[in-house]
């Protein structure tokens, strides 16, 4: 996962959502043919889940590119006095 500056998009489209929880559906139920809307609503669930934890992790990843950065100023600006 990138950095501050080097983010990868994040899932932007309804087709892209809607792709996930059909994804999440098939793994968490492979044998099912049809799916009912219980499974979908389960799947849905399951990938919300999944994004929350991903936007906390790309949160952590850019509060360690701003330390990064902040560690630079400061050195820079140790330079110059």
């Amino acid at each position: 996962m990138g950095t501050l500056f080097d983010q990868r998009p994040r899932l932007d489209t309804l087709a892209t959502h809607v792709r996930v929880v059909m994804d999440v559906a098939a793994q968490l139920w492979p044998d099912v043919k049809v799916f009912t809307p219980a499974h979908y609503e389960t799947a849905a669930r399951v990938a919300e889940a999944a994004l929350k934890i991903q936007g906390a992790d790309v949160l952590d990843e850019q509060l360690g590119g701003f330390g990064v950065l902040l560690t630079d100023l400061i050195s820079a600006l140790k330079l110059r006095a």
